[in-house]
């Protein structure tokens, strides 16, 4: 057998661990295909898609730093997909899809990385955990939209295995290197994962305080987060500009209650499924003797990485900082959960009862979830189909240049009235009418929820300047706030001289072409 085959039949041994890998990287992608052809961009990926085109100057990393919510690895990656597959709405997915699905595979090997119980070596634990990821209710309907959270997934994954490799050799600085290769990686990728780098680094930290060898591995340790930190710098006046931005980026986001932030997987799929692995043992393994509860560094680990980051965020989450229980900002926590929950699934050694757990556990979960697993959930949605045929009617009916106003209905629409004088932000709030669909050179502004003094003389001075003979208002009519944001834009451009020369309305958006 050649070294190449060795190594691979020792990090995928054949058993049953191996099969429910399998079933698992079937079951997730039988899940996540439909999103590859779920038709048009949802606002999230219209905003996803602007990081990459915008008609003013500037580059993919200063538009997500300056703009943007989050980092731009995860854009960086798009922008290389549709380069390479061309610009469609499955180019933009495909990058969050295939980093969802290589991150089962990843969890079977942290699963393998794992100190071995009495009864298992990781394998059939790291089957289990990859199907508990593959149908986790947090995950799937974040992964599948074009954004980054199939990325957070995987290199989340990473870190973990990063970090139990590293406890495994603490003066290795090849692998203190790749740790915070992984780490910097996360944080690039979204900034409220930098819990997960947090308790990783803790873990470590308490590791090398421990042990015999303080001086070399305190070294490692020392250097690696000096890295990181230099990694990480040019991220600060982004952070920055969010907690700055928090009370207006929030004041749409509705309050969740704790249980919906800690998660079903956690409050009901855990112990069910647990009790339905220990009767099952009982009753199907002769001489079932599950090891017992002794705790190991382990499980600080995995529940430091997993429920630790959902019990500060479920604190955390009221008031200015509400936006922060939305099932997205869980999503770099759940690879520790599944595998935090696979080892107590997997005590009997046996895979039987291991399968019967994970099958309860996971109907349990989701059992109480608005949606079932195989639902598109923000895809696919009539809205999003009246925006793609909103610009493609400015398309066949207007004339580049005409000016287009537009209310997405996007959160950051609440901050017009401070940044009207910055034309990439302002594009940036009209990215739903976006350069996807109308590629053509069409000004964009967004408009804003509340109208005062100064951006009402705002608009006016700016239209009275430009004098357009026609322009178009675009508005999202789903709330009190986006149809209050029409009512006054209209209002504006007819006291200026101009009159509806054609109304196309749809359920949720409304788009007006006036003429002088």
């Amino acid at each position: 057998m050649s070294p190449v085959a060795s190594r691979l039949r020792s990090a995928f041994p054949i058993g049953p661990g191996l099969l429910l890998l399998c079933v698992a990287c079937v079951v997730m992608g039988g899940l996540l295909a439909p999103a590859l052809g779920a038709g048009a961009l949802a606002l999230d990926e219209h905003v996803s898609y602007w990081m990459l085109d915008s008609e003013h100057p500037g580059t993919v990393q200063s538009r997500c730093l300056e703009y943007g919510a989050v980092p731009p690895l995860g854009s960086w990656l798009q922008a290389a997909s549709v380069r390479l597959f061309g610009k469609s709405e499955w180019a933009l997915r495909l990058p969050s899809l295939v980093a969802a699905w290589l991150s089962l595979v990843v969890v079977f090997i942290t699963a393998r990385h794992l100190p071995p119980s009495n009864a298992d070596d990781g394998t059939l634990r790291g089957g289990v955990a990859a199907c508990l990821l593959a149908c986790h209710p947090d995950l799937l309907d974040e992964v599948r939209i074009g954004r980054c959270y199939g990325l957070v997934l995987l290199v989340a994954t990473l870190v973990l295995l990063a970090t139990l490799r590293w406890r495994e050799k603490l003066c290795s600085f090849p692998r203190s290197l790749a740790w915070t290769l992984s780490a910097s990686a996360l944080i690039w990728t979204h900034y409220t994962a930098a819990l997960l780098v947090a308790v990783s680094w803790s873990f470590l930290a308490v590791a090398v305080v421990y042990s015999g060898i303080r001086s070399k591995a305190g070294r490692n340790l020392a250097i690696s987060s000096l890295l990181l930190g230099i990694l990480c710098l040019p991220l600060w006046p982004a952070v920055v500009r969010l907690r700055e931005w928090g009370p207006f980026l929030n004041m749409l986001a509705p309050e969740a209650s704790v249980w919906q932030t800690i998660s079903s997987f956690w409050w009901l799929g855990l112990p069910l499924g647990g009790l339905a692995a220990l009767v099952a043992g009982a009753l199907l393994v002769r001489n079932s003797r599950p090891a017992g509860p002794k705790w190991m560094e382990r499980d600080w680990l995995l529940l430091g990485c997993s429920l630790f980051p959902l019990g500060v965020i479920a604190f955390i989450a009221v008031d200015d900082l509400s936006s922060l229980a939305n099932p997205r900002y869980r999503v770099a926590y759940a690879p520790a959960g599944a595998l935090w929950m696979a080892q107590w699934l997997t005590r009997t050694g046996s895979w039987k009862p291991a399968v019967i757990g994970l099958l309860v556990a996971l109907g349990a979960a989701w059992s109480v979830q608005p949606l079932r697993p195989w639902q598109l959930g923000r895809l696919g949605s009539p809205a999003d189909t009246s925006w793609r045929e909103l610009s493609e009617l400015i398309a066949t009916q207007g004339q580049p240049g005409e000016p287009i106003f537009v209310q997405s209905g996007l959160v950051e629409s609440s901050l017009v009235p401070g940044y009207f004088t910055d034309p990439v932000f302002m594009e940036y709030v009209a990215c739903r009418v976006s350069k996807f669909y109308l590629p053509a050179a069409y000004p964009r502004q967004g408009l804003p929820y509340f109208w005062d003094e100064a951006t009402l003389r705002h608009f006016e001075n700016d239209l009275r300047s430009q004098s357009p003979p026609a322009l178009w208002i675009a508005c999202a009519t789903d709330t009190d706030l986006n149809r209050g944001s029409l009512t006054g834009m209209q209002q504006l451009v007819e006291k200026l001289g101009y009159r509806i020369g054609s109304q196309v309305n749809w359920p949720h958006a409304t788009l007006l072409r006036m003429t002088q």
